[in-house]
């Protein structure tokens, strides 16, 4: 599972084709390692949207073909809440297939208490959590250390991220290690 950043902040990344690229890798190296090779896509803004599911046939330029752009504001809570009922009501079959979850976005979310919340009650269901971060500016990037550091447990796996963010025309190679 993928949740875009669609706020206003991601503008940049948007338009130099940076969000394009990296969701589209992120989808691609998502299916390359997921039983069933698909995917289900959602935004983060002013609140959750559900954008479907991709698979190896409709990933590339998902985002241009389908014409998102940003607006609104970081509600990442919101997503893991739709995300946690979507979970809740697939009662075990989750267990066949593990989920993985990949977070794009630049900055810090709104509402940080209740985000932390939310990953802490996903860890027993989520096989991999990762925030791929867009142009890390300090703000965010601390939020994300935060979640790598948490006493009583590590939330999310970022160890290895990149302290500046993933980019665009990296090589296959940097971004798989950037991504394990």
């Amino acid at each position: 599972m993928v949740c875009l950043d669609e706020s206003y902040s991601m503008d940049p990344f948007f338009y130099d084709g940076t969000v394009q690229e990296i969701v589209d890798r992120v989808l691609a190296w998502s299916a390359s390692v997921d039983a069933d090779a698909w995917c289900r896509l959602a935004g983060l803004l002013n609140s959750h949207v559900w954008h479907g599911d991709v698979d190896l046939t409709n990933v590339n330029n998902v985002v241009a073909t389908n014409g998102w752009s940003p607006w609104g504001g970081t509600n990442l809570a919101d997503s893991l809440k739709a995300i946690l009922d979507m979970v809740k009501d697939m009662g075990d079959a989750w267990q066949e297939n593990p989920i993985l979850l990949f977070i794009v976005t630049d900055g810090m979310p709104q509402n940080q208490a209740l985000v932390k919340q939310y990953i802490q009650e996903l860890l027993s269901i989520l096989s991999l959590s990762r925030f791929c971060g867009l142009g890390m500016t300090l703000v965010p990037r601390l939020f994300v250390e935060d979640l790598d550091n948490m006493v009583g447990g590590r939330l999310v796996d970022n160890v290895e991220a990149p302290d500046d963010g993933l980019r665009k025309g990296w090589s296959d190679d940097k971004f798989n290690a950037a991504m394990i």
